[in-house]
């Protein structure tokens, strides 16, 4: 599993699927080489207009640039080496231009080429175990609407991110997203793609507190283990299948000149 502990918190934007073109680009770019140590990471767009990651692999942020869930065909760096990058970009961008100003990023820095394929692999299905569970609130507030506003000071009852979440070590707090964008943590967790076939509407508010080898949290000792936890907290639970996983192919990359 995974050693690291997770702090995140910002507003979901809305999943839009990418297109081919030269796209946007930041105004400002930094890349440079985390040689911490540290098993944190942050990934975070810690404002209406700047993309920030921290002690994070290149890997999972191609991974954001493209919208996919799997990455083939890159060197062993990609994956092991940690980044810290800060990217300004004008206006306000939304989920899909700070893709594309990502991919504009990669090519223009990594010189990388990719392209998108499915490919069949184990993965994890989350499904519905026990319909209508209290764990889980439906959240009736207009998300698209509250994405196109930007607005990160709108909270849930919970304390969350309004239509967003937080996440820190053995702890998801969301403020209303969907199953899809909660399957999509739980990849990080599981260290395996999740695929939802809950079948539920979204968004959704929820507290789920778990414990896992390797996921931290204060006061999570006595908390159950992640399995267990899914199924008595959320009334879902996940079984391991195959399927095919969009997975962006590496056709060319190399490291980045830090600045």
């Amino acid at each position: 599993m995974m050693k690291m502990i997770v702090r995140v918190s910002f507003l979901l934007l809305p999943i839009v699927a990418f297109a081919q073109s030269a796209g946007p680009s930041f105004d400002v770019v930094s890349i440079k080489r985390n040689v911490s140590g540290s098993q944190d990471i942050g990934i975070n767009q810690r404002s209406v207009s700047t993309f920030d990651s921290t002690n994070v692999p290149l890997s999972g942020v191609i991974m954001r640039a493209y919208q996919v869930k799997n990455i083939a065909g890159a060197p062993d760096w990609v994956s092991a080496d940690r980044y810290d990058i800060v990217a300004k970009a004008p206006g306000r961008p939304g989920r899909d231009e700070v893709s594309a100003m990502l991919r504009t990023m990669f090519r223009e820095r990594l010189k990388l080429a990719a392209h998108i394929e499915p490919r069949e692999m184990s993965v994890f299905v989350i499904e519905v175990e026990r319909p209508d569970h209290p764990g889980l609130k439906r959240v009736t507030a207009d998300c698209a609407a509250i994405a196109a506003r930007r607005d990160p000071a709108a909270k849930a009852d919970n304390g969350a991110p309004l239509c967003g979440y937080t996440w820190a070590g053995g702890a998801i707090t969301a403020g209303g997203i969907t199953m899809q964008a909660f399957a999509g943590l739980l990849d990080y967790v599981v260290e395996r793609v999740v695929v939802d076939r809950t079948g539920l509407p979204g968004p959704y508010a929820f507290n789920f507190r778990f414990s896992l080898p390797g996921i931290q949290a204060a006061g999570a000792d006595d908390r159950a283990d992640f399995f267990t936890a899914i199924r008595e907290q959320l009334g879902l639970k996940l079984t391991p299948a195959r399927a095919p996983v969009d997975t962006v192919v590496i056709d060319h990359v190399e490291r980045p000149e830090e600045n």
